[in-house]
């Protein structure tokens, strides 16, 4: 997994995309005519794969986990709950569990490949030999 940089943000829209929240980063940028830094807000979208987020939580997030196109942060847990406690919503996945997950399904997916790709050639060594017979008969 390539270096990730671990970021704090409020969440300001959650439930409206499956297992994905938009948090909000404060940043700042320099203007080099005024000679000032000014608050530059960068809205993130982020992996929640347990849904457990609520619209005002405070959370860390880290980058490096891309999860689709345009998602490549994952939760890496809530610093400060809005509304409902901690404790009445689901456990936050943790970064390792979820690398566990892809590895899963990565071995899965090259098993099935690996199994698909011995059955198509044993069918195409058989439908070329009889292709050559064929033609050798002619």
């Amino acid at each position: 997994m390539a270096p990730s940089t671990s970021l704090a943000g409020v969440v300001i829209n959650a439930g409206l995309m499956m297992k994905t929240v938009k948090v909000r980063i404060m940043q700042q940028v320099w203007n080099k005519h005024i000679r000032k830094h000014f608050p530059s807000p960068t809205n993130i979208l982020v992996h929640d794969p347990a849904s457990s987020l609520r619209t005002g939580d405070v959370i860390r997030l880290r980058s490096g986990f891309r999860s689709s196109k345009h998602v490549h942060h994952v939760v890496e847990g809530i610093v400060a709950p809005f509304g409902t406690g901690v404790e009445d919503r689901p456990p936050v996945v943790g970064v390792e569990e979820l690398e566990r997950r892809r590895e899963v399904r990565r071995v899965a997916k090259r098993g099935r490949r690996e199994e698909r790709r011995g059955r198509k050639d044993e069918g195409v060594g058989v439908a070329e030999t009889e292709s050559r017979e064929t033609r050798r008969e002619m």
